[in-house]
């Protein structure tokens, strides 16, 4: 889990590997590092492992079978609830995180053992930070593929296999998913 704290994505899926196996919960923040064991120690999870890095630059020591990349955004899905954001907001600050979200998503697609997925998420409806980082990612990277999510999210998935939610018509904050399998050698 690249960009983890506070840990709420970690402990999930360490919940779902029935605490088995290991969890890297990654951030570039050391103090909020705390966060993340508080809520393993909370929920009574071992299998999670807290770690300060720049997932830009962070090295395994071997190929992760799955990646989690909730990437930094603009933040523009949570409009609902976070109604200030939007004074804080302008095109630059977009181009800057789309940036941003390009290097995380090159770097964690190195970290993937072939047949592994990286999961690609935001709370943003611009597309310059969700379909059109994944559509520039799978156009280079031709041994990735996008993987359309569960039939149960069927009313969610666009045409091109994302998920995406919005506002007005699900009644939930806007935000995107894109699940990608790196193909086995």
């Amino acid at each position: 889990d690249l960009c983890a704290a506070p840990g709420g994505k970690a402990t999930h899926i360490a919940t779902l590997m029935q605490d088995r196996g290991e969890v890297l919960a990654l951030d570039l923040n050391r103090s909020r590092l705390k966060m993340i064991r508080e809520n393993c120690d909370r929920l009574g999870i071992e299998s999670v492992r807290a770690a300060t890095g720049d997932a830009t630059i962070f090295k395994l020591d071997r190929l992760a079978d799955r990646i989690l990349l909730d990437a930094p955004c603009s933040g523009l899905g949570t409009l609902g609830r976070k109604s200030e954001i939007r004074w804080s907001k302008d095109e630059s600050t977009i181009r800057e995180l789309a940036a941003l979200q390009t290097k995380l998503i090159e770097h964690a697609a190195t970290m993937l053992k072939p047949g592994g997925r990286l999961v690609y998420s935001t709370c943003t409806t611009e597309s310059a930070e969700n379909e059109e980082i994944i559509q520039k990612f799978i156009e280079k990277h031709k041994d990735f593929s996008v993987v359309c999510p569960p039939s149960k999210f069927s009313k969610l998935t666009t045409k091109q296999g994302f998920l995406r939610t919005w506002p007005h018509r699900d009644r939930i904050g806007g935000s995107f998913a894109a699940i990608l399998e790196r193909r086995k050698a």
